[in-house]
């Protein structure tokens, strides 16, 4: 059976949708992925360098109801994932970022 000019026609626009979706989603993966990778080099930055306590206003007791104990960089019973030194968890500084 031979094809007509319509089904060649109609063969190729079905074969340029497909390329168009495969290109969207491959740029979006690739997005997607672009976005994790510097989220966690973020991360993993603020984790392993922990700033002087005079950079971030540290202060040994709260501001405005924000604690230590509050925040999600505390870890019991005295220390910060983002402040250098022995911290109060009454205190406060300016990285304070609340608990989830």
């Amino acid at each position: 059976m031979r094809k007509t000019p319509e089904d060649a026609s109609k063969e190729q626009k079905t074969t340029l949708e497909t390329r168009a979706v495969s290109r969207r989603l491959v740029l979006g993966g690739a997005a997607m992925a672009g976005m994790g990778a510097i989220c966690l080099t973020a991360t993993r930055a603020a984790a392993q360098s922990k700033q002087k306590q005079a950079d971030v206003q540290y202060q040994s007791s709260p501001k405005d109801g924000q604690k230590c104990s509050g925040c999600a960089l505390f870890q019991p019973p005295n220390a910060c994932a983002g402040v250098e030194g022995e911290i109060s968890p009454e205190g406060w500084c300016s990285i304070f970022s609340p608990k989830a």
